[in-house]
């Protein structure tokens, strides 16, 4: 019988041919930035609703008078901004995980004749103190970001609230 050609690598058992690691490697790289692009564009659609109930909560909490029921409407407005930006923030946070997770998994690879191309990412992690990639600047701006609004949100409620409280 005629041995077939494969275009795959045989490897000892337990061990990745250069082949399988390439794939493994490719494969990875789609899902890290597949995740990254994903990161960013609910960002900027939390970012977007945002500023649309920011902008609608700037616009009723201007009015020269405070009535009752505008105290109200600012309540339900607010407390719906703070449901939103816990949401950014939760979705944020696991994307930045798994986007790391996947970084963490393609550094596991072995190259017996080459440097891990992830080594680069991780030895910049270390050098600039963000805990090999599980907390990096960009993701902390970005976090003070979604927790400036919280606060926002959560002062125009206690604003409302008071007002309510206190008779308007």
């Amino acid at each position: 019988m005629a041995e077939s050609s494969s275009p795959v690598e045989s490897a000892a058992p337990g061990e990745e041919s250069e082949s399988q690691r390439l794939a493994r490697l490719n494969a990875l790289f789609a899902l890290i930035g597949g995740e990254g692009l994903l990161i960013w564009n609910r960002y900027v659609a939390f970012l977007t609703a945002n500023a649309i109930v920011g902008a609608l909560l700037a616009a009723i909490a201007t009015k020269d008078k405070v009535s009752r029921e505008v105290a109200i409407v600012l309540l339900a407005v607010s407390l719906f901004g703070v449901i939103l930006t816990v949401f950014w923030r939760g979705i944020t946070v696991h994307g930045w995980k798994l986007q790391h997770y996947w970084s963490a998994e393609a550094m596991t690879i072995a190259w017996p004749h080459a440097k891990n191309p992830f080594a680069p990412y991780k030895q910049w992690c270390i050098d600039s103190g963000c805990a090999e990639g599980t907390k990096d600047h960009i993701a902390t701006y970005a976090l003070r970001t979604i927790y400036l609004f919280l606060v926002a949100y959560v002062l125009v409620f206690l604003f409302a609230a008071n007002r309510l409280l206190c008779g308007v």
